[in-house]
């Protein structure tokens, strides 16, 4: 494997876009893993870091079939200005979008047709909520088909009750088969689940007929509602005991919430036996903002 930069010129800029090739000895699918894609995505940074180095500490580039591309970072402009524009959701809103955001924005547009639209499938590496740490999961959107989202072999996938219209406009139209697979927690490095994340990275490679090796997916997937988990009923500030993974039962302390402007607190208990799949980070929440999801 090799490190390029693909180059995008302009009269007055050059940009540098980091990414990976590997060519495998056998003709195969060409397959896309890309993360960074928006300026506080640190998380999905980390866990291509970590594929990276596996490939480049072990034999697994060898049994790589057809060709793998790796983009460890997208939005580098926003990153480097350290803006917290989200190419998905609010570059694309900007009536009147400032210099970073354009230049992201044809930074996407060149990647899209130079490489993701060449593709025959990928993975697109999200940070989460800043708010919000849970444990790894597949976004399932409503344009998605749900086999193909169970190829990453991850246990949990999180039904969206929105269509994806930016993966429809650049991936779909190009016939691209492309899943989300959110982590970590935006702008904190918190992600705990690297050595499992590797292992799905390469059950999704040998599902798609691009890794030679026999790593079965698993078939214990649990599909869940976004709406679910427990809600703050006002403003407050919450200190939360629990941790990801914990295994609680219904009415099981985890943690309290104060309210400063009725000065009282109350204990929050779990809402059901589980465990515990997401907790919010930043102490400050608002009503109906998520405190913690018991799944």
């Amino acid at each position: 494997m090799h490190l390029s930069f693909f180059k995008i010129k302009d009269s007055c800029y050059t940009i540098n876009v980091p990414y990976y090739e590997i060519l495998g000895f056998y003709d195969g699918p060409t397959i896309f893993l890309s993360s960074g894609f928006c300026a506080q995505d640190i998380n999905s940074v980390d866990i291509l870091r970590n594929f990276i180095r596996v490939l480049k500490t072990s034999e697994l580039s060898k049994k790589i079939k057809g060709r793998l591309l790796i983009f460890p970072i997208i939005d580098v402009i926003n990153f480097d200005y350290y803006k917290d524009r989200d190419l998905n959701k609010r570059s694309v809103k900007l009536k009147q979008p400032n210099l970073q955001n354009n230049l992201s924005r044809q930074v996407l547009g060149e990647l899209s047709y130079n490489f993701f639209r060449k593709s025959d499938a990928g993975i697109l590496f999200v940070d989460s909520h800043s708010y919000l740490h849970a444990l790894p999961f597949v976004k399932a959107y409503k344009n998605n088909d749900l086999d193909f989202l169970k190829t990453f072999g991850n246990k949990y996938i999180l039904q969206s009750t929105k269509n994806n219209f930016f993966i429809s406009n650049l991936f779909i139209s190009y016939g691209t088969r492309v899943l989300t697979v959110e982590v970590g927690c935006a702008g904190f490095l918190v992600l705990n689940s690297v050595k499992d994340l590797m292992r799905n990275i390469k059950i999704f490679l040998a599902e798609h007929k691009a890794l030679d090796a026999d790593i079965k997916r698993p078939n214990n997937f649990i599909m869940l509602d976004s709406k679910t988990g427990i809600k703050a009923k006002k403003n407050g500030v919450i200190n939360l005991d629990c941790n990801l993974k914990q295994k609680v039962q219904k009415g099981d302390r985890l943690g309290s919430i104060y309210y400063p402007t009725l000065q009282t607190s109350e204990i929050i208990k779990a809402d059901k036996t589980g465990i515990v799949f997401a907790k919010r980070i930043k102490n400050l929440v608002q009503t109906g903002q998520t405190i913690v999801t018991i799944v």
